[in-house]
C-alpha cells in the first residue's frame, strides 16, 4: 500500500479500520521521514509488516520500525518510528 503524504490523512480517513491512533502514528512517520530524508516533496509509504514501513521520496528511501513502550491493550502506550539503519 503506497500513500502520498499530501493526501495521507484523507486516504486513511476513507479506509476501513485504522484508528485515530494509527492515523497519528502514520503522520508522525511521514514527519520523521521527511526530516531524515531531507525531503519536502510528497513521500510514498509502503507497509512492509505490522511494525515496519518503507518510505520513499526525493530519490531516497528508508525503512522504519515502530517501537512501543507497552502492549497494544495498554491505554497509556506510546510508540515512535525509528529508522532501521
Amino acid at each position: 500500500m503506497t500513500l502520498v503524504a499530501g493526501s495521507l490523512l484523507g486516504a486513511f480517513a476513507c479506509a476501513t479500520g485504522p484508528s485515530s491512533s494509527e492515523l497519528l502514528q502514520n503522520l508522525r512517520l511521514v514527519k520523521r521521514a521527511s526530516f531524515d530524508l531531507g525531503c519536502a516533496e510528497p513521500l510514498g509509504v509502503t507497509n512492509i509488516d505490522d511494525r515496519t514501513r518503507g518510505v520513499r521520496g526525493c530519490g531516497r528511501q528508508a525503512t522504519y520500525v515502530q517501537l512501543c513502550d507497552a502492549p497494544v491493550d495498554v491505554v497509556t502506550r506510546s510508540c515512535v518510528w525509528l529508522k532501521d539503519d
